[in-house]
């Protein structure tokens, strides 16, 4: 089968990411005189989207590229496995591991079982975290086909919904707490419609699939008239309090992990949806300039503010804006500017959601990518 050129290409900027001795993908790169130039200094960071990149590298067995996904997966286990103990990536780690029917999946799926177990531990989790857990019980219980699995997946579905998305919010909340926790990131959305959308599927839950329709459909009401997808959000109200960053891995990657699979269901917005996103990327943004271009291989991380203290003030902003019951506007041209370096789980997740797909051929054909970009 031929390799599309989008898995060719992000393979090949994945190679350049690589580090052998630690087993682990950067945390950042830039392209310095044409010249990848990777930083690993975040090793938490690294860690994470290492575990990222591996679910993407598994998804392209079936094309003919230099990853031996077996031995990626166990040099990282011998180096780096002791070093996962954040909740969320204990999750995806067992998602990797369980689609790779490895051994060790059932030892770390027990303790997850075990740490659930913990109300005190529970209570911590965001929603990101929960979410990747579910993910990863949802993955393991497909790969094993044991009541105990499935029981435990619908144990965290069940908390999922019930604490994290309560009756009176139209989206799920980032946590329990008071303030920060009805701000919700675009990126937490994804990874619930992703968790929701894999239990519906794996268990025929007709409830599960109508939860994830109605949500997915909530959140695409919340996309830019270019494509643009926003990063901090009221979910009580669907609010957008923030615009910026606008990410690249949201546009051409994440926001794929609930619009493909709201596009296979029938989503009469879907489709629109994705060319909008993708299409964002080459050019058709605010600044009106691509953040990828094709030699070399290379996708900027984001648009943002041309501002310090980035965090503080979106915080200041979101709390203005939800007293004042106000949508955030997009910032003015000379506000903004490219950041110019890469995440390696950015590419990863590339790798993940596009390598099963046969449509959407011009942005996994690169057919977008025009002279000045090539």
């Amino acid at each position: 089968m031929a390799t599309p050129k989008l898995i060719q290409r992000s393979s090949e900027l994945l190679a350049n990411m690589y580090d052998e001795e630690s087993a682990l993908f950067s945390y950042s790169t830039r392209l310095v005189k044409n010249t990848y130039v990777n930083d690993f200094s975040n090793s938490n960071s690294s860690l994470r989207y290492t575990i990222n990149v591996l679910a993407g590298i598994q998804r392209v067995r079936k094309y003919e590229l230099p990853w031996d996904s077996d031995s990626l997966l166990e040099r990282f286990m011998q180096r780096n496995a002791l070093r996962v103990c954040n909740a969320g990536d204990l999750g995806l780690l067992l998602l990797v591991l369980s689609e790779a029917h490895h051994d060790l999946s059932t030892k770390h799926a027990f303790e997850i079982k075990s740490r659930t177990d913990d109300p005190n531990w529970m209570r911590k989790l965001n929603l990101q975290e929960i979410s990747w857990l579910l993910s990863g019980t949802v993955a393991y219980a497909r790969a094993v086909q044991l009541d105990s699995a499935r029981d435990l997946a619908a144990r965290l579905y069940g908390y999922l919904r019930k604490e994290f998305f309560p009756g009176s919010y139209l989206l799920p909340r980032h946590d329990r707490s008071t303030i920060r926790g009805r701000f919700s990131s675009f990126g937490a959305l994804v990874y619930y419609l992703m968790a929701v959308h894999a239990y519906g599927d794996a268990f025929g839950d007709p409830a599960a699939l109508d939860s994830f329709r109605a949500t997915a459909q909530r959140v695409i009401s919340l996309q830019g008239p270019r494509g643009e997808w926003p990063w901090f959000i009221d979910a009580k109200v669907g609010r957008v309090l923030d615009w910026y960053q606008v990410y690249s891995v949201h546009q051409d990657a994440m926001a794929m992990l609930f619009l493909l699979p709201a596009f296979d269901l029938g989503s009469a917005t879907a489709e629109r949806s994705i060319e909008l996103s993708y299409r964002w990327l080459f050019g058709a943004n605010e600044l009106q300039e691509p953040l990828i271009t094709g030699e070399p291989f290379f996708i900027c991380r984001s648009i943002r503010r041309n501002e310090s203290k980035e965090r503080q003030r979106r915080y200041l902003r979101s709390l203005a804006l939800t007293a004042s019951r106000r949508n955030a506007r997009t910032a003015a041209r000379p506000a903004l500017t490219i950041n110019k370096e890469c995440r390696s789980y950015h590419i990863g997740w590339i790798l993940y959601v596009w390598a099963l797909r046969t449509d959407f051929r011009e942005f996994t054909e690169l057919r977008l990518l025009t002279e000045g970009t090539k």
